[in-house]
């Protein structure tokens, strides 16, 4: 995944190789856009599920 940053927002957007899979990261949230070609729901939800662990992980160390 790649990065890109601007400084007049307050987050990171994160692109699959592909541009497949977009992952928003805020201090207040974390959003995970899937584009097309579609794969089985199950596929998406356990690819969130690492990258919320890992948000929350990061998280917990600002609180």
């Amino acid at each position: 995944m790649e990065s890109q940053a601007h400084s007049d927002h307050s987050g990171y957007v994160f692109l699959s190789q592909d541009s497949s899979r977009q992952i928003q990261i805020k201090q207040d949230g974390l959003t995970f856009n899937i584009l097309k070609p579609y794969i089985k729901w199950e596929e998406h939800f356990a690819a969130f599920m690492q990258f919320w662990k890992e948000y929350d992980r990061l998280l917990r160390r600002t609180r």
